[in-house]
C-alpha cells in the first residue's frame, strides 16, 4: 500500500469504517512506515482530545439564518 492510499484510510480506520482487508493492509503499511504511523497517532490523539468537548446544539441563528422580506410593491 502506498502512503497516499494509507492516508485516505487512516480516519476511516479510526472510525471503524474499513473492511477487514483494508485494515490488514493498512496495519502492514503502518508497521513499515514510521511517517504514516505517526500520522495515525496524531489522528487518534486529536480524536481523543475532541471527545472531551460536549456536543452542543447549534444556536437558532446558526441553524436557519433569517433574511427579512422586502415589502411588496
Amino acid at each position: 500500500m502506498k502512503c497516499s492510499k494509507a492516508r485516505i484510510l487512516l480516519s476511516a480506520m479510526i472510525d471503524g469504517e474499513v473492511s477487514s482487508r483494508e485494515r490488514f493492509l493498512l496495519k502492514q503499511h503502518l508497521d513499515a512506515c514510521p511517517r504514516c504511523k505517526e500520522e495515525m497517532g496524531d489522528l487518534r490523539a486529536l480524536r481523543a482530545f475532541m471527545s472531551l468537548w460536549p456536543e452542543e446544539e447549534p444556536s437558532r441563528l446558526a441553524r436557519k439564518p433569517s433574511i427579512p422580506k422586502r415589502p411588496a410593491g
